[in-house]
């Protein structure tokens, strides 16, 4: 039941850019670069950091959750964000991140209400 449930988190985070948990919390995972809901790929990616840290005494996967808290980025990706190429952004606010994200000039960060888009690089 827990693969089950697994399995079914990271389809839904990959397809839709939300979990039951993140809708509640009025939050959705996104691509980057597109502003677009990550894709199944990188919302495992996402995961499998997070669940690298639980060896570290039941405590590491709580850690990489919270490494957000210390980027120095504006947009405060944790670990799991920075390997996977996602970020997280209000529910509300996904459109216009995509909108934005594909009318910035080519290298230029596009600016979202409340966020700075940063391309990679």
């Amino acid at each position: 039941l827990g693969l089950v449930v697994g399995v079914a988190q990271i389809v839904a985070e990959g397809l839709r850019g939300t979990t039951l948990g993140a809708r509640l919390l009025g939050v959705r995972t996104v691509d980057e670069r597109t502003g677009a809901a990550p894709g199944v790929p990188r919302a495992f990616v996402r995961q499998l950091v997070v669940a690298l840290g639980t060896p570290v005494c039941l405590v590491g996967n709580w850690v990489v959750a919270a490494s957000a808290a210390w980027d120095k980025g504006p947009q405060s990706r944790g670990w799991h964000d920075k390997a996977s190429g996602t970020r997280v952004v209000r529910a509300t606010a996904t459109a216009g991140a995509a909108a934005a994200v594909r009318t910035a000039p080519a290298g230029a960060p596009a600016q979202v209400p409340g966020r700075a888009v940063v391309p990679p690089g």
